[in-house]
């Protein structure tokens, strides 16, 4: 039997990611804090054996799953599904319980 093993991951969010981000705060989100389904991907196909995979994030992340893996190359892509959790002021972001969020977050992959 083959053991799976853990890869530290990093990740990348590309410029566009945070631009698109300000037009929906702006246009669409204003106060709206309610979590909001994001996607990001792992591109397999780029690795090479001592290389730490990375996740992408774009402006393409806030898009359906379906309008999102249809503008990805075939094949050589892994989609990973996730959240943003927006906030309206440093305030409010200070005054998150980091670890509840942590918990949380971790006990929707489970």
């Amino acid at each position: 039997m083959t053991q799976l093993n853990h890869t530290p991951t990093q990740s990348f969010a590309d410029t566009s990611f945070f631009i698109k981000l300000s037009q929906l705060k702006l246009d669409v989100l204003k106060l709206d804090q309610s979590q909001r389904a994001i996607y990001g991907f792992y591109n397999y196909r780029t690795l090479g054996k001592a290389q730490a995979s990375s996740l992408t994030l774009n402006e393409n992340s806030y898009d359906d799953l379906e309008t999102y893996t249809s503008k990805l190359p075939f094949g050589v892509n892994f989609v990973s599904p996730g959240h943003l959790q927006n906030v309206n002021t440093l305030e409010e972001f200070k005054k998150t319980d980091k670890l509840k969020f942590l918990k949380d977050s971790g006990d929707l992959v489970c």
